[in-house]
């Protein structure tokens, strides 16, 4: 084939897959973090995006995605704030100000009806709840279910609104106790209710993180029917998501703090070094060194992982008379 006419075939060809993969296309772009590069990606991928839209050549992706169940969206902006939704989202809630739910008593969980646990959050909860799930074994007192949503958090719900996500679960699966972990993500700007943008380590920025945290944990609790265990983040190597996690944290902590149903697993103690720094490794009572931290730097090692496990195991056991 002659090269124009090669060059021209593949022009073609990638014109017509833009055009039946727009929504995907718009998605990869609404998750770029807020700047010109973003930007200029939605200008490009909205009108596409509009074109194959009007001319139905997004439909058949959509239908195989519907017959498949691949391609599942749960319903956008349930709790978390967007400037095209700011009307619809809760004003924002001072901690201090928070009711503290009664804490339903506790069932004993059997075979027949087990507690039902389920580990939702970004990536950060995939090695922890293999750990979880280890430890459980075949325990047929406990049903263990994920829900892990990677490349995702709490700071951009027009990448995934976990309030959306974390209904859609809860109203499938309705667990007894649900654990949480994010903030791998969330290191970046935020945008309040009105849509006003929040620089990262801001104050209206913390805030914003923390009401969020309290309509997520509060969102899970039911008021008060399930137990809620957050996760909090461990001393991490980059430097700018070191420093957001103590942010991360203290919401979690705060919202912790005024429910009797909500607990935070404080990681900084259990995987830091002496310092309450990062470190790879920690040296287990009988002498030998193991490996805590995945190469990122971020994510828990399975090594690292299976040393957690008991303590989370621990956070909601007894409570739910558990040996």
């Amino acid at each position: 084939m002659p090269a124009g006419r090669a060059i021209a075939t593949l022009f073609l060809t990638f014109v017509v897959a833009s055009l039946l993969c727009s929504e995907s296309l718009e998605r990869i772009a609404q998750r770029q973090p807020y700047g010109t590069t973003r930007d200029i990606a939605l200008a490009v991928t909205k009108p596409l995006h509009r074109v194959a839209h009007t001319f139905f050549l997004d439909r058949p992706r959509q239908w195989l995605a519907d017959v498949t169940g691949n391609d599942r969206q749960p319903v956008a902006n349930v709790l978390l704030p967007t400037a095209t939704t700011a009307t619809t989202v809760p004003a924002v809630t001072p901690t201090s100000q928070v009711a503290t739910p009664t804490t339903a008593a506790r069932r004993t969980p059997t075979p027949d009806a087990p507690l039902k646990v389920l580990m939702a959050g970004d990536s950060l909860i995939g090695n922890i709840s293999q750990a979880v799930g280890l430890l459980v074994g075949d325990d047929p007192r406990v049903a263990l279910k994920t829900d892990v949503q990677v490349g995702t958090g709490l700071s951009r719900p027009d990448v995934l609104d976990w309030g959306a996500e974390l209904s859609y679960v809860l109203d499938k699966q309705d667990p007894d106790v649900v654990i949480l972990s994010f903030g791998a993500n969330d290191d970046q700007p935020l945008r309040d209710p009105s849509g006003a943008f929040l620089p990262l380590f801001s104050d209206g920025w913390a805030k914003e993180y923390a009401r969020r945290v309290g309509a997520i944990v509060d969102l899970a609790s039911d008021g008060g029917r399930r137990t809620v265990i957050w996760v909090g983040l461990a001393p991490e190597r980059p430097d700018r998501l070191n420093q957001a996690k103590d942010t991360f944290n203290a919401a979690a902590r705060d919202a912790a703090a005024t429910r009797t149903d909500v607990h935070f697993v404080d990681l900084v103690p259990l995987f830091g070094d002496v310092g309450g720094g990062y470190t790879d490794t920690l040296t287990k009572p009988d002498g030998s060194v193991v490996v805590v931290r995945e190469s990122d730097g971020v994510h828990l090692s399975h090594d690292g992982a299976n040393l957690l496990a008991p303590t989370l195991w621990q956070s909601f056991a007894p409570e739910w008379h558990l040996a």
